[in-house]
């Protein structure tokens, strides 16, 4: 990440499980299939607004079930209680991947944008937050690709 724009890094937080995960509240397979899970966020502070990042990472037992977990989230997303999102066109990422807009989308100088994708036995989720400079609609671009190159590398460099 580059600390003049993110000076903040978070503490990473890796569990076991997906159960209780908004991302995968209204897809079972995730849940359930899940076998870990890891979580960081960068930014300005912990407390403080303005170009904030998150990073979310699901590792599934093999390509075939993050697929159908991937589908699922997909499929269900818009029925999250706890966010709005919105289907956008992003760039692809991975195998599969999906962009969303999200959160205060009337205020086009605070908008949030996310890019799930799936690459083998993983599903990334590159979140952008609050983002109030010119490149709010281009950034997602660059925190996916980061995200990307991790996770192929964690996938032994293979496509899938």
């Amino acid at each position: 990440m580059d600390t003049r724009e993110y000076p903040w890094a978070g503490t990473p937080e890796v569990r076991t499980s997906a159960a209780g995960l908004s991302l995968c509240e209204a897809a079972p397979e995730c849940e359930k299939n899940a076998t870990a899970v890891g979580v960081v966020n960068f930014g300005r502070g912990e407390d403080t607004g303005e170009n904030r990042a998150e990073f979310l990472v699901l590792a599934f037992p093999d390509a075939g079930a993050a697929h159908q977990a991937y589908v699922d989230i997909v499929e269900d997303i818009e029925e999250l209680r706890v966010l709005t999102f919105t289907k956008v066109e992003l760039e692809s990422r991975g195998e599969e991947s999906q962009g969303f807009t999200m959160g205060r989308t009337s205020d086009p100088a605070w908008r949030n944008r996310s890019l799930l994708f799936r690459h083998g036995a993983f599903i990334g989720l590159a979140h952008q937050m609050d983002d109030p400079t010119a490149r709010r609609d281009s950034r997602i671009l660059s925190l996916s690709s980061l995200l990307a190159d991790r996770l192929e590398e964690a996938n032994g460099g293979k496509p899938g």
